[in-house]
């Protein structure tokens, strides 16, 4: 047996070889077939965050993201609309906003 890197290199692997009657070649197909596509598992999504810049504020922050500043306040459990420059912030889902 020669190892997988070294067929590449062989000049007689690249020239064509005739099968046997009687036997099935299996080739791979162009693309996924349709069930295939639709039974794949969705990776779960990543919470988004956001980390705070100099000059931001909620207000600026929920715009940006098409949140309101009352769920960005709730998902980060602020107490004021007070943030520091480097705090990252959980960002809510755009659906869960008014």
């Amino acid at each position: 047996m020669r190892p997988i890197a070294s067929l590449g290199t062989d000049s007689a692997a690249r020239r064509p070889t005739v099968g046997r009657a009687g036997r099935t070649a299996v080739a791979p197909s162009a693309g996924w077939p349709d069930s295939a596509r639709r039974s794949a598992p969705h990776s779960p999504t990543r919470p988004r965050t956001h980390t705070v810049a100099a000059g931001e504020t909620l207000y600026s922050i929920a715009r940006r993201y098409g949140v309101s500043v009352a769920d960005l306040r709730q998902r980060n459990g602020l107490r004021s609309d007070t943030i520091r420059v480097g705090q990252v912030l959980r960002l809510p889902s755009p659906d869960r906003s008014p």
